[in-house]
């Protein structure tokens, strides 16, 4: 007992305790995971996943509980997003598939759980903030770069596909990073984000023109209408706030210009799509310059570029000179998974070429390799062009009015899952089928109209609100906007700009999103919104 008595002061002196370095501590393991998961967020779900571990693993390292409930309950418009968690736990209690149910609410946790854990230690102060900013900023400029190379072919020779320039995350979620990223970039540039700048202004602006350019390349239209409406929705609150007659004349003929200039590409692409050659169906060729026999669908009323598609066909010498020119078999398929005769056809009459042995010997070397690849058009051999894509647009609705298949078609596909989900909400529009049924009902529901849609794409709606209405009904998705716009109403005085752009692309981004319906999209839209509301311009508030 003496002996005890002895070496307890020695137990209690440091030589006893366990050390570790000043700088290793909760606080800065946290802001470690948070960078990495701004480093993760347009590259790899893995570095998302690790850098949330590594938040909760802090968040359980700091055993101040005190100090964390009190921060919690200083940070009530948080708390409010995070209970969107709630509306889809509220939908367990009605669904029948609760094994899908528990998925999804695994999935949904990004959106309970980062708002708790960061609100538990303190807000960022400003040259954290700048890092994390320039770590999702640098994130974003690296992938971009890596797309690019392989766009070129500097990394691999992939078969262009203007998606695959978004490498590592879906098309959607990088197209509202680069917009994220562009606004982040001009609220550095100029003079009220000028004391968070680590680089030179002029970079800032730079940085924002690639990220601009990049998002045409992507030629992801929700990208360009998300950009759209967040400017002209900036620029109309910055008119307002300036005061100044000169700016808001200034913002009002840039977005006549934009309009009008859109309004006119799709015009052109329209025209160009829709006007036909002018056929004298009763007076049409037998036979080809060689002899071989035409054949001629004179029902069929598909163009490309205007020219009738299944007229003027000479399989024998279509097969014959393909064959020549070649290495894939006529009866073979694209690199894309298409028939290359189909293809073939296709792309010759864009061209307004016949279907023979002339018109394939008219091809150059780079049309035949395009048409390899599966390009069935030779307005989509231009990679740059938007104007292609506007075409291919319309293309794909006017086959879908025709014929009512969307399957492969992105733009026609998101109408027939809108169609299918809307008349799956009016015969249950209040409470929803429940958090695990969306994917059964929906089966259902393309059972039940016998859509021609493959069943390999009887997607989810492609739209938060309507993915929401169906599991837990229409009230719950009003509930949804007003739980993410709640600091409109509690805190009214506080103005932070990258805040409230995080707030309207994300709420742009679900009308053509499941964006909750991921983990990596809840993921991105929890960071999004948290950290851009926890930045310093909320403490210099606070203590204004």
């Amino acid at each position: 007992m003496h002996h005890c008595l002895y070496f307890y002061p020695l137990m209690k002196s440091k030589l006893f305790r366990l050390s570790y370095p000043t700088w290793l501590h909760a606080e800065n393991l946290f802001f470690a995971s948070v960078l990495v998961l701004a480093a993760g967020l347009p590259t790899s779900n893995s570095l998302m996943s690790w850098g949330q571990f590594g938040m909760a693993a802090a968040w359980l390292w700091d055993t101040n509980w005190k100090n964390k409930l009190s921060r919690l309950k200083e940070h009530l418009p948080l708390l409010l997003f995070a209970s969107i968690y709630l509306i889809y736990l509220f939908g367990m209690i009605h669904t029948s598939d609760w094994q899908e149910g528990l998925r999804q609410l695994r999935i949904k946790l990004p959106i309970l759980i980062i708002p708790i854990m960061a609100t538990s230690f303190p807000i960022l102060p400003s040259s954290r903030w700048n890092q994390l900013l320039h770590v999702l900023l640098g994130a974003i400029l690296l992938t971009a770069i890596y797309g690019l190379f392989k766009h070129t072919g500097l990394i691999d020779n992939p078969n262009f596909e203007f998606r695959k320039l978004s490498p590592f995350i879906s098309n959607i979620r990088f197209a509202t990073l680069l917009v994220f990223g562009i606004f982040t970039c001009l609220y550095l540039f100029s003079k009220e984000g000028s004391s968070y700048r680590i680089l030179p202004n002029t970079l800032y602006l730079i940085l924002a023109i690639m990220f601009v350019t990049y998002l045409l390349l992507l030629k992801s239209l929700t990208g360009i209408y998300i950009l759209f409406f967040t400017g002209i929705t900036t620029g109309f609150v910055l008119s307002i706030k300036k005061s100044n007659k000169y700016f808001s004349y200034s913002l009002l003929f840039m977005c006549v210009l934009i309009v009008w200039g859109g309004v006119r590409i799709w015009k052109f692409e329209y025209d160009r799509y829709h006007i036909k050659e002018k056929i004298d169906f009763s007076h049409l060729p037998l036979s080809t310059p060689k002899g071989s026999i035409y054949k001629h669908d004179t029902l069929s009323q598909i163009t490309e570029n205007g020219y009738y598609v299944w007229l003027y066909i000479s399989y024998h010498e279509l097969r014959k000179t393909w064959n020549e020119r070649s290495q894939i078999p006529f009866d073979g398929i694209t690199q894309k998974g298409y028939p290359i005769k189909e293809t073939l056809i296709h792309f010759l009459s864009s061209k307004g070429l016949k279907k023979d042995e002339e018109g394939v010997k008219k091809l150059t070397n780079s049309e035949i390799k395009a048409i390899e690849s599966g390009i069935n058009n030779v307005i989509f051999m231009n990679k740059y062009s938007i104007g292609s894509r506007i075409y291919e647009i319309i293309r794909e609705l006017d086959h879908y009015r025709i014929t009512g298949d969307a399957t492969g078609k992105s733009s026609a596909l998101r109408l027939e899952l809108w169609r299918h989900a809307w008349m799956k909400i009016k015969q249950q529009p209040l409470i929803g089928y429940g958090t695990g049924d969306l994917t059964n009902e929906l089966t259902h529901a393309y059972i039940r109209t016998q859509t021609p849609l493959h069943p390999a794409y009887w997607y989810h709606p492609h739209n938060q609100y309507l993915s929401t209405a169906l599991s837990t009904g229409i009230p719950s998705v009003f509930l949804l906007i007003l739980l993410i716009i709640n600091p409109l109403f509690l805190k009214r005085k506080i103005i932070i700009p990258l805040f409230w752009l995080s707030v309207l692309i994300v709420l742009l981004a679900m009308i053509d999103e499941d964006t909750l319906t991921t983990q990596a999209g809840a993921t991105q839209v929890a960071f999004l919104y948290v950290f851009m509301y926890l930045s310093p311009g909320l403490l210099q508030n606070h203590e204004s």
